[in-house]
């Protein structure tokens, strides 16, 4: 028999038998090539708890814009866990926690404001193989008003929840005391109370459990997990969409996947179908567990499938969410069969395709057990760090945009009708994603914009790249004389993520035989020098590799000599280095410099040459 499902939630580990062989040479490559790192789209990171293990495994947004976290704390009762509680304002900070508890083992797994400013927690409470269901109402500063156990006398749990359409609530997990076989899936729909309008238990002869449910568009249920009753034996996702009554639709046995599945995770979607993320054992030449999800239809049927972690890993997903733009983003843990736990953030796109990920922790246990997505759109995640802290952190989706820069050849600009002005235009890809990029121009007259041209991006810039160009942007003879912007947008046209503009003017008489339209040439292009010259036509800056680990080339140019000052600045604009201070001969220039000895983040170079200063952003990764 293989593996079953490995998993933080309550896999019988009776059933678990390790076959991975890892070689040190793998573990050395692995830890020396980091696939991802701390970004600086991550906006800030809270930990809470006490001197043992806190784990945090559900959030809940506040009325007050705050959130309410928990989970379960063994600092404070010798013995075992309690339930705890943090509540926070808009920044993570913790405005008050609490904890109570029996004399047995008692863990929160979900929790929600009520209407009234109370909470509803779902957890379980007990100890060993005697564990029952526990429903408990607290007030807003966290103390207990009411509890209810449902069970019998053996194991039973919560591992999710969801606030109904009616104001009750529906938490499912699993039973070991009622049902068919020795674990069936167990369903309780109460009523904002928590006082049980029905139960229900689902699966075969075999291992049933379900971790997660969601109310559906048509009031019914869909509940996510997995089953060995079903299928060939094997340990596969289980999904069973229920009308609002509890009463069985249909259900998939997701058994035609390459190996042992199971689902922690279940939302609908956009479309009315289902998103559904946990983890399948892959083969290899060894046993290991990849990241699992997939996308199935309104009547269970399968669309497509993706995965992510590498050889020699566990990754696990415990919990995913549809973002505004139809894509998913989803948390859980990866690791080696060792002893290294750290977690990850995956962003997929609406096809299932790689947009970014991110890792935090160490080499201490750490877990992401849910995310949410702000009114704002960014991303809570709750878990664990270094198997100590509850953990709370914010992100924001990361930069997708290049860096649109234009250098008018004189300044001020002043033109006739039917004239022209020239500028080079430059385009950086900053980020460390390969990026189509759209960049479009044209002028701002009397507060109406009028475009000249759009560039379409029709081959991705690499992390790093950069593009210049030299361009004549015509004027033509019926523009009316006055003040004008001249504006460059870059982004997914005609959606913008960047701009940059400069002024000019047009004054006087039309010009004999002058241009007829708003129209802009394109002179030549990766220019660094003025053909006619010989030097560079405009001051010009740029660095590359632009994300670089741990030296980067900058390179700027200069039409004439003079006064040169190029330093560095760190995001708090304190300089760290200085690299060009005195005069220059006019040309191209290029210094290196070595951030061996400096933190990953964003880092901003300064050109000042006599009164003109260029400051650009340049990423370190480590």
């Amino acid at each position: 028999m293989n593996p079953g499902p490995l998993s933080s939630r309550g896999f019988s580990m009776c059933y678990f038998r390790i076959y991975i062989k890892i070689s040190l040479v793998v573990l050395i490559l692995c830890y020396l090539v980091p696939e991802t790192v701390v970004a600086q789209d991550t906006l800030w990171t809270k930990a809470y708890g006490g001197y043992y293990r806190e784990y945090g495994y559900s959030l809940d947004f506040t009325s007050d814009g705050g959130y309410i976290l928990a989970g379960f704390t063994e600092s404070w009762d010798a013995e075992g866990a309690d339930i705890y509680l943090v509540k926070t304002d808009a920044d993570g900070d913790q405005t008050w926690d609490s904890y109570f508890g029996t004399e047995n083992t008692d863990y929160a797994r979900v929790i929600f404001q009520k209407d009234n400013g109370d909470y509803i927690i779902g957890g379980y409470t007990g100890q060993f193989y005697s564990e029952d269901c526990w429903i408990i109402i607290a007030n807003e500063t966290g103390d207990t008003l009411r509890t209810r156990s449902y069970g019998g006398s053996s194991l039973d749990k919560i591992f999710g929840g969801y606030r109904t359409n009616d104001g009750g609530y529906i938490f499912v997990g699993y039973t070991q005391s009622f049902g068919l076989g020795y674990f069936d899936i167990y369903l309780i729909r109460t009523d904002e109370n928590g006082d049980s309008l029905w139960t229900r238990t689902y699966g075969g002869e075999g291992e049933d459990k379900a971790y997660s449910v969601e109310q559906t568009s048509d009031g019914g249920f869909i509940i996510a997990g997995y089953t060995n009753s079903f299928g060939s034996g094997e340990y596969f996702g289980y999904l069973l969409k229920l009308n609002s009554n509890g009463d069985t639709m249909w259900t998939v046995v997701h058994d035609d996947a390459a190996g042992a599945n199971f689902f922690n995770s279940i939302r609908e979607t956009a479309d009315k179908g289902f998103i559904a993320a946990g983890s399948i054992l892959a083969y290899y030449g060894d046993f290991y567990y990849e990241a699992y999800y997939v996308k199935f239809d309104s009547l269970g049927n399968k669309e497509w499938t993706g995965s992510y972690g590498a050889i020699g890993e566990y990754t696990v997903i415990e919990s995913v969410r549809q973002t505004v733009d139809g894509g998913y983003i989803m948390v859980g843990q990866r690791g080696f069969l060792l002893d290294v736990h750290p977690v990850f953030i995956l962003r997929v796109d609406n096809q299932g395709d790689y947009l970014w990920s991110r890792s935090y922790g160490s080499y201490s246990e750490s877990n992401l057990y849910e995310v949410e997505i702000t009114p704002e759109g960014d991303f809570l995640a709750i878990g664990h760090q270094y198997g100590q802290d509850m953990w709370l952190m914010k992100l924001q989706e990361p930069s997708y945009c290049c860096e649109v820069d234009m250098f008018p050849d004189d300044d001020p600009i002043v033109v006739q009708p039917g004239g022209s002005f020239g500028y080079t235009g430059s385009l950086i890809n900053p980020t460390e994603f390969s990026l189509t990029f759209d960049v479009w121009v044209g002028v701002n007259y009397d507060n109406q914009f009028f475009e000249t041209r759009l560039f379409e991006g029709n081959e991705p810039l690499e992390p790093g790249e950069f593009f210049t160009s030299h361009f004549r942007q015509n004027v033509p003879l019926y523009a009316p004389l006055g003040d004008y912007r001249y504006v460059a947008y870059g982004g997914n046209y005609p959606s913008k993520c960047d701009s940059v503009w400069f002024d000019f003017t047009v004054v006087g008489a039309p010009m004999a035989d002058g241009n007829s339209e708003w129209s802009v040439d394109e002179l030549f292009t990766n220019v660094d020098e003025d053909v006619s010259s010989g030097l560079p036509s405009t001051i010009s800056i740029d660095n590359s590799p632009n994300p670089f680990n741990a030296t980067t080339t900058i390179t700027y140019q200069l039409p004439e000599a003079g006064s040169v000052n190029l330093a560095i600045y760190n995001l708090s604009g304190q300089k760290v280095a200085t690299l060009e201070d005195g005069f220059r001969n006019a040309g191209k220039h290029s210094v290196s410099w070595d951030a061996s000895n400096y933190s990953s983040g964003i880092y901003f170079y300064k050109l000042v040459v006599g009164d003109r200063v260029i400051t650009k952003r340049m990423t370190l990764l480590k």
